[in-house]
């Protein structure tokens, strides 16, 4: 068996592994009724504008500044302090990499309160073999972020690669590896994009206060 073979079951490997380990975690809140958006389990995107916002706490545009945090993720159960232990000891991993970056907000379009109390807002994602491929936010990128927070209160996550949009070429775009796509299967201009984010918030706002008497 030659060496490139060999590298190539030993990468499929780690994927699988560090898959099924994501997959335990979302599991286990699942189970609990927490909402995890970074366990790098990858979700049907949204198929129209009103869904996307609506499943999410933050958005803004905004550009990943720096790393604050790397770390391995055991999850937010009570039950995460007992698998780091017991990880130690395990053959196979109980968690999964995680880094947080900090991402340096340009415009705000929905708060949840976050940007308002001038608190930093923190990106988190799962690290990956494949973690250079253009759907992985890194360093420099500059983005159109819709944010779930997280079960911690302190984190954010995109629930599904559409939850970041570029919209620094003429349309707007989001990545599935090494392509590029278009949201809701459309061309739009970037401005368009984000204007149709900037009234669909402003619409649900609209639907969700109490009418006068």
């Amino acid at each position: 068996m030659s060496i490139k073979i060999k590298r190539v079951i030993v990468l499929l490997l780690v994927v699988a592994v560090i898959g099924a380990a994501a997959g335990i975690v979302h599991g286990r809140l699942k189970a609990k009724g927490l909402r995890d958006v970074s366990t790098g389990i990858e979700n049907p995107v949204p198929q129209t504008m009103k869904e996307l916002i609506s499943s999410s706490d933050l958005i803004v545009i905004g550009t990943v500044a720096h790393q604050v945090n790397q770390d391995i993720f055991y999850g937010y159960d009570i039950g995460a302090k007992r698998r780091a232990v017991l990880d130690k000891a395990s053959l196979t991993p109980l968690g999964v990499p995680v880094t947080d970056y900090e991402i340096d907000v340009e415009h705000v379009i929905l708060d949840d309160g976050t940007v308002a109390a001038g608190r930093p807002v923190i990106l988190r994602i799962i690290e990956s073999p494949d973690a250079g491929s253009r759907s992985t936010p890194k360093i420099g990128d500059r983005r159109l972020f819709f944010l779930g927070q997280n079960p911690d209160q302190k984190t954010y996550g995109l629930q599904s690669l559409m939850h970041q949009v570029d919209i620094n070429g003429d349309f707007a775009t989001y990545y599935r590896g090494p392509s590029s796509l278009l949201p809701f299967s459309e061309n739009i201009s970037s401005e368009d994009f984000v204007g149709r984010t900037e009234e669909g918030v402003t619409r649900l706002r609209q639907a969700i206060q109490p009418r006068e008497n």
